[in-house]
């Protein structure tokens, strides 16, 4: 959102949500509480803290395909 002022100088309104009403989710992996409208944040946090669930389930999508290939 833009804001024009007096002078004609366009300025940027930023608005921030309490952070009250942000509703968050508990990460299942461990105790760490997540916005849950923040997807981006919420991949960062398990490529940072749980690589070897990422890296399962990968493999397991591969195995799957490659069962779907088969028949």
């Amino acid at each position: 959102m833009v804001n024009i002022t007096e002078g004609g100088e366009r300025r940027r309104m930023f608005f921030f949500r309490d952070p009250e009403k942000i509703e968050m989710i508990k990460c299942n992996h461990c105790d760490v509480r997540l916005p849950k409208s923040a997807k981006g944040k919420q991949k960062a946090h398990m490529t940072k803290h749980h690589p070897e669930v990422i890296e399962r389930r990968k493999r397991d999508a591969l195995e799957r395909q490659k069962q779907s290939q088969s028949r």
